[in-house]
């Protein structure tokens, strides 16, 4: 509760326009949807499809909420470059929820293969390059290429919009910019007040273009997050075995 307080002094200071209320709101959905353990229902449920897919989504939701405590704590300690990185990941948590769900409808509308499903799930949640082809015996399936995922959020706005964006690809790219050593990254913590002089802050502060940026930015991932979430959930509860859920 403190924490939040100083965080939205701290905007409020720099980016008085922002509507700092919606910080209490993004704290309240992800602690609405939060759960400390799941119990699978029994050793062997009819398919892994429930157990899976809550799995990949309770996962999803504690990498979304890591990135919101990220952004929070970078603006507090007045760290830019770790803000941006922060979008940028949600915008990929994001991508991924809506694959899953874009997967899950085609599934239910028989589009897809139970086996086809089951593979884009691994795929999501251990899907990885570290340890295959190496000696420990351990080959994890081909990761998918975040661009694809985020697309796919791309694909859900544009179906809900009902016209054809990539606002989700281009933000992405452009925070992208900060988070490579190109030219927006190197230069962000430093200015030039004339040419050949260059002044590097000890403690750089955000700028209001900064907070226009990143936190409506963080705000439109979180506006795609938590319903796709919430329709993955839902269709999951009233389709599949899940296992139970403890708050």
């Amino acid at each position: 509760m403190i924490f939040r307080y100083f965080l939205k002094r701290k905007i409020k200071a720099i980016y008085p326009s922002f509507d700092v209320g919606r910080v209490d709101e993004i704290h309240k959905d992800y602690k609405s949807r939060f759960f400390k353990k799941l119990i699978s229902q029994r050793a062997k449920p009819t398919r892994l499809l429930g157990q899976n897919g809550v799995w990949f989504l309770l996962r999803s939701l504690y990498r979304s909420n890591s990135m919101f405590n990220g952004l929070s704590s970078s603006i507090l300690s007045r760290n830019r470059g770790l803000a941006f990185f922060s979008v940028r990941a949600h915008f990929e948590t994001t991508g991924a929820v809506s694959y899953f769900y874009n997967s899950l409808c085609k599934f239910y509308e028989e589009k897809l293969s139970y086996e086809e499903l089951d593979m884009i799930l691994k795929r999501l949640v251990v899907g990885g390059k570290t340890f295959s082809d190496d000696d420990s015996g351990i080959n994890l399936p081909e990761p998918f290429n975040v661009l694809k995922l985020i697309d796919e959020a791309d694909k859900l706005f544009s179906k809900m919009a009902k016209e054809k964006h990539q606002v989700f690809r281009d933000q992405y790219n452009f925070l992208s910019e900060f988070c490579h050593p190109n030219c927006l990254a190197l230069t962000l913590n430093d200015e030039m007040p004339k040419l050949g002089t260059v002044l590097f802050h000890k403690k750089p502060d955000f700028k209001s273009a900064d907070f226009s940026q990143l936190l409506h930015t963080f705000c439109a991932s979180c506006t795609l997050f938590f319903p796709i979430y919430d329709k993955c959930f839902s269709i999951i509860q009233k389709k599949e075995e899940i296992p139970h859920l403890i708050k």
